[in-house]
């Protein structure tokens, strides 16, 4: 093969691998690999670059999903970015009133039990 052609085939070949779109729960690597979001985070849409911890109240235990799972009723989970339904736990919620200028503050005290 000459010059020309083996740069020709690179530029072709190079070319295709900058239009790899992943599917959503998955991001592109440098090398153009589609890889799986990790544990606890998940993506809902195709091409991103990053990806979202799950919100208190839900988890993920599975790698390259595009949303997470949520506690049963009345259980929450302590932090963002769960991986387990293991760490959803009943709460009790109680709350005080303070009385500001511009309208009353709830503060919401959590117990997990």
């Amino acid at each position: 093969m000459s010059l020309w052609t083996d740069n020709l085939w690179y530029w072709k070949h190079a070319s295709s691998q900058c239009n790899v779109v992943c599917e959503p729960g998955h991001y592109k690597t440098i090398d153009s690999m589609c890889v799986n979001y990790p544990a606890g985070q998940f993506q809902s849409a195709s091409g991103q670059s990053s990806c979202t911890l799950c919100a208190i109240d839900y988890y993920q235990p599975n790698r390259g999903q595009r949303s997470c799972m949520s506690c049963p009723a009345g259980q929450v989970t302590p932090a963002t970015g769960s991986l387990s339904a293991d760490v959803c736990n009943m709460v009790t919620t109680n709350y005080t009133t303070l009385q500001t200028t511009k309208g009353d503050l709830h503060i919401y005290c959590y117990m997990y039990i």
